[in-house]
């Protein structure tokens, strides 16, 4: 994504000028993406409900037209000159599905399994199903090492339903499921809401 004039203010933490795109759906589903561009903020409807960061909107929704040919059914066999070729196994089918940690693989990644993942028939399976879509493009430490030399890893994953307005989130250092409902809050109250220790060290 270019850089507009307006955002060239560095973070104080990254020392860079980050290319901010922002995301918002309703209870009925509709989303819309809002990104800075060279001729102003813009709102473009986004069909597919999948965002990630630069390159813009547009190019990540292109870009999806070169894995047309993935597919969740299994690969028949071919015949090449009287060879006989078969798949290896099952999900054959998905073997040209990027798997790198690029803003574009993990655009691709997400759309797939977003759209092709079987509708969850209850609350509980959703949250499931939203957590392993979301667990396939999250960045383990070491794997991405920024050009600072540090480690550029998913802190957190999170999602929220829109329904009846629960917040689910699981941090890097705790893998368990917590759910924070805007709802349950004093309106008369003057301190955060706290969910206690989001930290829990594993036990062998």
């Amino acid at each position: 994504m270019k850089e507009h004039p307006d955002c060239r203010d560095t973070n104080p933490v990254t020392q860079k000028a980050a290319p901010l795109h922002w995301i918002a759906t309703d209870k009925s589903g509709k989303c819309v993406v809002i990104e800075q561009t060279k001729t102003g903020l813009e709102i473009k409807h986004n069909p597919i409900g999948v965002m990630a960061n630069s390159p813009d909107f547009n190019w990540h929704m292109t870009n999806l037209r070169n894995y047309m040919e993935i597919s969740t059914t299994q690969k028949k066999e071919a015949n090449w000159g009287g060879v006989s070729l078969t798949p290896f196994g099952q999900g054959a089918g998905t073997r040209h599905l990027p798997g790198g940690f690029t803003s574009p693989e993990r655009f691709v990644r997400t759309a797939f399994l977003k759209t092709h993942t079987n509708v969850p028939e209850s609350r509980s399976e959703a949250i499931m199903a939203c957590f392993h879509i979301m667990n396939s493009v999250s960045i383990p430490k070491g794997i991405v090492i920024t050009d600072r030399g540090t480690d550029d890893y998913t802190k957190y994953t999170a999602f929220m339903n829109t329904n009846t307005c629960e917040y689910y989130f699981k941090t890097y250092e705790n893998s368990q499921m917590i759910k924070a409902s805007l709802w349950d809050y004093n309106m008369h109250g003057t301190q955060p809401i706290f969910l206690g220790s989001i930290v829990h060290p594993f036990v062998i």
